[in-house]
């Protein structure tokens, strides 16, 4: 995680404040997706919609670790 912290100190310094706001989106935005990918899976019985609601939920996952 220390390479992580660094890129971070580094986008830091170039940007002059923090990315944190941009960050935080991309969880929230994926986990998002992914509970009305799951409501239309259960509707439309579609298997594709369940496949990118757990793709959407590994992205989100993803993501807040990276930030954390």
């Amino acid at each position: 995680m220390d390479v992580i912290r660094t890129v971070n100190d580094k986008i830091e310094h170039f940007l002059g404040h923090s990315p944190h706001p941009a960050i935080v989106a991309l969880p929230l935005g994926a986990w998002a997706v992914s509970n009305v990918s799951d409501v239309l899976g259960l509707v439309s019985e579609d298997e594709m919609y369940d496949d990118a609601a757990r793709l959407s939920m590994a992205v989100g996952l993803v993501g807040a670790r990276v930030r954390s």
